[in-house]
């Protein structure tokens, strides 16, 4: 059945289209719809390599990331290699 199966009903829908727009709309409604599919390609690579990042980010031991307060968070093993030694009595 596949896509070209139905190459009718997309036949059907581009009279429709260029009834309803006409000739001189049409190709820049095709433009802008060209466009948007772009952005909207655009944003969702940027939204994945962030998400690819970050969990890479996460996934390193000992790493220190920053909070929403701007102070920095060190994972417990990462503290307690740099916290001090307690003094002798």
């Amino acid at each position: 059945m596949g896509i070209m199966s139905h190459w009718y009903l997309f036949l059907i829908l581009g009279a429709i289209a260029l009834i309803v727009f006409g000739p001189q709309r049409l190709p820049e409604l095709g433009a802008g719809l060209g466009k948007a599919l772009r952005e909207f390609r655009k944003g969702a690579t940027e939204l994945t390599d962030t998400f690819k990042e970050e969990t890479a980010a996460a996934a390193k031991p000992n790493a220190a990331t920053p909070t929403a307060t701007g102070t920095t968070h060190v994972a417990p093993a990462a503290a307690a290699e740099a916290a001090p030694a307690p003094a002798a009595p």
